[in-house]
Formats: C-alpha cells, structure tokens, sequence
C-alpha cells in the first residue's frame, strides 16, 4: 500500500486516509479511494466537518496548478474529499502538518521551512518562524503556545511561545506527532506510539507497526495497514479496533 500521513475520522466514524495517491476510505477492511483524483496528501486534518489539506496536485487537475510555479496544493478544501478547491498559497505552499485548534489553523510550511497560523480557516495566513523544516507538527489544544514538532534535521523539537521560537528537546526519534487532553503522543518510524511525561517520553499500548495517528476530541486514533483503524479513549493504553 502507498505511504500514509494522516487518518482522519468524522464525527459518523467514517474513518478517511491522507496517502500519497490521493484521499481514502476505510470501508469492510480495505481504502477505497475517494474520488477520481489522486493528489498527492501530505497534510490533512477536518474543520468543523470540511476537510482541508496540502502536498502536491494529481497533474491531471488543471484547477489546482498554477502555471510557472511548482506542483503544490497550498491549502484545499472539501466537504466530500472527491472535488478539490484551492483555499490559500496554490503554487508556493507544501504544509507536512495541518492542525485545528478552536478558531486557528496551524501549519508546518514545508517548502518556507516556516509554521503558519491562519485565523480564518487557512484563507490568510501569518508566519510564526522561519528556521524549522517540520515534519509533523502537534499543539496543545488547552495553550497553543505550546507545541512540539518533529523537525528534518534537528529531530524533536519544541515552542512555548505558538511557533516564534523552537528549542531541541530529548525523546525517540519520531515521525508523527498529535495532541489530545490526555497530553501529546508520537510514532516511531517503527510504528511505536509514546506518551509525552514531562521531559521523558514512554512507550503506551501494544499495538504493533501502527502507520499513522490521528485525533477526535479527546480520543487518539491509530491506522494499520492494510486498513484497520484503532481507537484509544485512555490515552493510550488500551486500545479497540472501530468497526
């Protein structure tokens, strides 16, 4: 299966798949794709119900390619993941992270190396700092000051002050990030989930080789390829698979 970035899942329970052949669907065991584009989802994340998303146009979607500037989304937009509107940055924005916290938008601007904060829905955005190539991103959905990113070089990283400022932190080398009530949570390239406890980090649960993380409210959510999805309600330690 192609690579995965994200698992979002609606407030229905329809679990839906950011991967590098466009946006899929978990349905009886298997991702079925979701319309007849196949972008290229580096980010995605829902906003009161839409979904909003970046990384690169399947070229055969003469709407989301701007003519003289490179392959990328910027932010889209969709209520339904099959048809694809440009939102903000069409041709100069690759986001690796999008995250909704109450009002704002956050991103991890991959291609300015940049996080960006949008008050309204990822049409406007305002730059934070311009020194980090984040690969994942996550905010503290109670003060989002706070935030941790797991950046290109440097590895973990994190801010106190919404993105202006990044400082190195100790932890395992981690490939996704989220950020619940229950505190923030990271995946390994091996597929490991941690717990953030202060300054340390710890190993939670027994799911094995997990693909991709994502979050509703209070709960985390965990994708295994093929296409069974998990759903932790205690942080982490126990975990059921959503039918």
């Amino acid at each position: 299966m192609v690579h995965v970035h994200e698992v979002l899942v609606r407030d229905d329970d329809t679990a839906l798949v950011a991967t590098h052949r466009g946006l899929r669907r978990v349905v009886d065991g298997e991702l079925v794709p979701v319309g007849a584009r196949s972008h290229d989802l580096m980010a995605a994340t829902l906003d009161d119900g839409e979904i909003l998303a970046s990384g690169h146009p399947d070229l055969r979607d003469p709407d989301l390619i701007v003519e003289g500037r490179p392959p990328l989304l910027g932010v889209v937009a969709s209520d339904d993941g099959e048809e694809w509107t440009a939102r903000s940055l069409l041709g100069e924005a690759d986001f690796h992270e999008l995250v909704v916290v109450g009002d704002r938008l956050f991103g991890a601007d991959f291609t300015a190396g940049a996080v960006r904060v949008s008050e309204d829905g990822g049409r406007t955005w305002a730059s934070r700092a311009g020194d980090v190539q984040l690969v994942a991103l996550a905010v503290d959905p109670d003060d989002d000051d706070q935030m941790l990113g797991a950046d290109l070089d440097r590895g973990l990283v994190g801010s106190e002050d919404g993105g202006a400022t990044w400082n190195d932190r100790d932890g395992p080398e981690l490939v996704d990030l989220d950020w619940t009530a229950d505190g923030a949570f990271g995946r390994d390239e091996g597929g490991a989930i941690y717990r953030s406890e202060g300054d340390s980090w710890r190993q939670v649960g027994d799911l094995a080789a997990v693909d991709a993380l994502g979050t509703r409210g209070d709960e985390l959510y965990a994708l295994q390829l093929p296409a069974t999805v998990f759903r932790s309600a205690d942080g982490g330690l126990t975990w059921h698979e959503v039918p």
